[in-house]
């Protein structure tokens, strides 16, 4: 078989800048070219997140409800992107997370932060 395999990757001061895949196979070659991987790890992170948070919600009952409040996962989330600006976290990936945490949690029926009831 006649096949080769290439990677180039190309990095700025902090994080992954650039992504270069090139396969051959006989005579056919692909080249693929990312040029703004920070974007790519913030949508992957935000895509994974928002269903792995899905995946918990439907399946566990974890409720942290005080009184006339509850406190909803998207308010964990932003939380913690506030906590996240307050120390300077700029990884692409953890904001992806978070926002994906956030935003599975906005677009649910009961987002408020007051109960409409107190009883469990």
């Amino acid at each position: 078989m006649n096949y080769s395999f290439s990677v180039g990757l190309e990095r700025s001061t902090k994080y992954l800048k650039s992504i270069r895949v090139t396969f051959k196979f006989r005579n056919v070659e692909i080249k693929l070219y990312g040029g703004n991987v920070m974007w790519s790890l913030y949508s992957v992170s935000l895509i994974f997140s928002y269903g792995f948070t899905r995946y918990v919600t439907e399946r566990f009952n974890f409720h942290l409800r005080f009184g006339k409040f509850w406190i909803h996962h998207w308010i964990l989330g932003a939380l913690a992107m506030i906590v996240c600006l307050a120390i300077r976290i700029e990884h692409p990936v953890v904001w992806g997370a978070l926002t994906g945490i956030a935003l599975e949690g906005i677009g649910r029926k009961n987002w408020s932060i007051l109960r409409k009831t107190t009883a469990d």
